[in-house]
């Protein structure tokens, strides 16, 4: 017997065939985009480590980098919401990671609304996927829009959860914060922006703002408003969100994050050490001519000894060929012969094994934990890092029996 609501049901099952098409394409497409990009990133970054490039070519160069580095950013957020995009945890900064989104809500919000960032000076890192920040924080405004009319205030801020502002503001965030739990709070006032940010619990009239969602409440029927996917990202994060709502002081949606114990990546950048240990020996293989031209000069930037080939088969038959070990195999996640993964399981028979570090531009293709991985693109001192990283005596991503890296001993 047919069910009333089949042909609904049936056209919702074609409607998520062709969303998940639609999200492949923007994965194949996505992986392509992201390959240029490596080739721009990669020569830009290594026309500024010239120290002879000045002035206005200098700040043209940097123009060329910082495009590419907010056109990558468009293409994950694109493969973000067509849900392409597993994440990757890291310790992160959110006042760094707020900024990129910052441009894109002034287009996503109405010209009539003011936005406004209040963001803590010294502020302790979170862990997150910094691409899940962005569909949160997206998620969370675009719903708040709905109750702003003209000359609206969409105020932004972050603070440290039960630490004296005055104490985090004279010391690091590493010395006094470390760990301590971060509120993002959106608030959508009704009319000009006060000076001060908001209080939590701020209280119009002797009246304290109602919580009208918790955690176990995402859904606000009633007002209109629809966070399911905000609070399921804060509940993967481990946080919790709270929505309070005034009549005179609008709505505040507070996100609340757990601190991260490691540092975070970003710390790494500050002062990168753009050198390997001397003798390291790399081996790159991609696909894509110019990404393996353009990486290659990287890594001789780093003092690597550098071979090339185009795919798993062309790799292997260099490790097995090669009289001295092979330090680090670079590989893009996917070759025309095979995958990642399939080339680490070939390596690790190899005797002395290889270190695998797997590059994509297919933000979707990132492995489990015990491989180290980097997204395409990236800059030399990211390479820099993940190899320095790959290098240390005990990496994680190390296969069983490992080549000895220069310097250390097995």
């Amino acid at each position: 017997m047919t069910r009333p609501d089949s042909p609904r049901l049936e056209e919702e099952r074609r409607d998520a065939q062709k969303l998940a098409a639609i999200g492949r394409l923007a994965n194949v497409v996505a992986h392509d985009f992201n390959n240029l990009l490596t080739v721009i990133s990669a020569y830009a970054d290594l026309a500024l480590l010239d120290p002879t490039l000045a002035g206005k070519q200098r700040a043209r160069m940097q123009s060329i980098r910082g495009a590419a580095e907010s056109a990558a950013w468009l293409s994950r957020q694109l493969l973000i919401h067509s849900r392409r995009n597993k994440g990757i945890a890291d310790a992160v900064d959110l006042n760094v990671a707020l900024r990129p989104v910052e441009l894109l809500l002034r287009r996503v919000l109405p010209v009539q609304v003011k936005v406004e960032l209040h963001l803590q000076e010294t502020l302790p890192s979170v862990t997150a996927d910094p691409g899940l920040i962005d569909e949160l924080l997206l998620d969370v405004v675009t719903n708040a829009m709905e109750t702003l009319a003209d000359g609206a205030v969409m105020r932004i801020e972050t603070v440290t959860d039960g630490v004296d502002p005055a104490a985090s503001a004279i010391a690091g965030p590493d010395e006094v914060v470390a760990g301590a739990p971060v509120m993002l709070r959106v608030v959508a006032l009704p009319g000009a922006s006060a000076d001060a940010p908001a209080r939590p619990n701020e209280s119009t009239g002797g009246q304290e703002m109602a919580v009208v969602a918790e955690r176990e409440s995402p859904i606000l029927d009633d007002q209109g408003l629809t966070l399911e996917a905000a609070n399921e990202i804060m509940r993967s994060l481990g946080g919790r969100m709270d929505v309070r709502r005034d009549a005179s002081t609008g709505l505040c949606i507070e996100l609340h994050f757990p601190g991260a114990t490691a540092p975070r990546a970003s710390a790494e950048r500050t002062a990168p050490r753009l050198s390997l240990p001397t003798g390291t020996t790399v081996l790159l293989v991609d696909g894509h001519d110019g990404v393996r031209q353009s990486m290659t000069e990287m890594l001789e930037e780093l003092r690597c000894t550098v071979l090339t080939a185009s795919d798993g088969g062309e790799a292997l038959r260099t490790v097995r060929e090669r009289v001295e070990p092979v330090h680090v195999v670079v590989s893009d996640s996917t070759l025309r012969d095979m995958s990642s993964a399939q080339l680490a399981a070939l390596l690790s028979l190899e005797r002395p094994a290889p270190r695998l570090l797997v590059v994509s531009g297919r933000v979707d293709a990132s492995p489990d934990g015990s491989t180290a991985f980097l997204s395409k693109p990236f800059a030399i001192a990211e390479l820099s890092s993940a190899l320095l990283r790959l290098l240390q005596p005990g990496a994680p991503s190390a296969p069983a029996g490992l080549a000895a890296a220069p310097g250390h001993s097995t």
